[in-house]
């Protein structure tokens, strides 16, 4: 609710403009009701009959299918003219353990139309999807069961298959183009659950890379590197090494301009992709036009697909530079209240007390340390689990 109000607000955009909402989240706070219904408050009565679009969930990748069934309705018979907004963000907690400290929680509003700065380049998106039990929630709960080694090949294996199928359709949609490799790409924003699986997926890459490049950069790999199966990569310490450290340039070039807000917040889940992407905006501003910016998203259980945008110049009211100059978000990072281990450990007890109770009255602190002027908050549950929000 906070972000969809900031951007209509910021933005000066006419809520009767915007003709589909669609939510990516896997916090889900009813198993029926969808997430998207919560927001129609902020439009009124007058408009809220008429905006297509539901609450679309697959662990981290909610946000990514959201913004795909959004693009296809712009595209479609049944686009009316108006604009698209995705709404996709995560609170993201975990037990006591050493997982613990990567959660995190944020939300982003992205808004999507015609003549945009950021442009997605159609015909080369690639998936990968697996059936695999590597993070999921089977009960009402706010903890996930998870497989930690099954997770981290799941996410790079798919970061391979995703890399070398984009490869593939750019090949056949351009077939007088030289083969792409990751030069091909000016910045990378990767699905960020902790810092060093980013490293780690970028890595993958050049690895993918190297198996049919003949390049200078790849003529020292000792030869057992070489012969090892891929199969069998994802767990060899030898072959993460060298070629993190073939990437390592690149690496802080490319990638480290997108970690700046998830290094600072941690887990956002289905928003993690889109904070590394407003990262690298932030970072570049208009510096982005004519810039080509690789996503990778990646969902538990699962579902992963690699994409592109290009930074362009927009003859509409929004562009790059007002983005960046819009978020804030670096000063807005800083200005953060800094709270004590005590105080976090807390306020996860707190609410691990009052998960998916009802009727409940929050007790959390409302005021100037804890909330930033215009946030939305919960008020109450009622006996009947309908929930109040209220604008501080």
């Amino acid at each position: 609710m906070t972000v969809l109000n900031n951007l209509l607000t910021k933005y000066n955009i006419n809520k009767s403009d915007i003709g589909r909402v669609e939510v990516g989240t896997e916090t889900l706070i009813d198993k029926s009701k969808s997430a998207k219904t919560h927001l129609l408050s902020i439009f009124g009565d007058t408009f809220g009959s008429d905006i297509e679009g539901v609450t679309s969930y697959n662990a981290c990748y909610g946000g990514t299918a959201a913004l795909f069934n959004s693009l296809a309705w712009l595209e479609s018979s049944e686009w009316d003219g108006r604009y698209a907004l995705v709404i996709c963000g995560d609170i993201a907690v975990y037990e006591a353990g050493p997982a613990r400290p990567t959660g995190g929680c944020g939300a982003l509003a992205i808004l999507l139309g015609p003549d945009a700065p950021l442009a997605i380049e159609p015909g080369v998106r690639a998936s990968h999807v697996l059936d695999v039990y590597d993070f999921y929630k089977p009960s009402y709960s706010e903890y996930a069961l998870v497989d930690g080694k099954l997770s981290q090949w799941a996410y790079l294996s798919s970061v391979d298959s995703c890399y070398q199928r984009y490869k593939s359709k750019y090949s056949k949609k351009y077939p007088n183009a030289a083969p792409i490799s990751m030069d091909h790409f000016d910045y990378f924003a990767f699905h960020s659950p902790y810092n060093k699986l980013v490293q780690k997926g970028f890595a993958r890459l050049s690895y993918i890379d190297s198996l049919t490049s003949s390049s200078e950069e790849y003529q020292s790999i000792p030869p057992e590197i070489k012969a090892l199966p891929i199969k069998d990569t994802y767990e060899s310490r030898d072959i993460e090494t060298v070629f993190r450290n073939l990437s390592a340039t690149r690496y802080n070039e490319r990638v480290m301009p997108c970690c700046k807000i998830n290094q600072n917040i941690g887990n956002t889940y289905t928003g993690s992709v889109f904070s590394s992407l407003l990262s690298v905006i932030c970072d570049q501003g208009e510096a982005l036009l004519g810039k080509r910016v690789c996503m990778f998203s990646y969902g538990s259980g699962s579902v992963a697909s690699l994409y592109s945008f290009i930074g362009r110049k927009s003859s509409s009211s929004f562009s790059i530079g007002r983005i960046q100059e819009t978020t804030d978000m670096f000063n807005r990072l800083s200005a953060r209240k800094q709270c004590s281990y005590d105080e976090f450990i807390g306020a996860l007890n707190l609410r691990q007390e009052k998960f998916g109770k009802a009727p409940m009255i929050p007790d959390g602190i409302v005021d100037d340390d804890n909330l930033f002027k215009g946030t939305f908050y919960l008020t109450a549950i009622n006996d009947k689990y309908h929930r109040a929000y209220q604008q501080y």
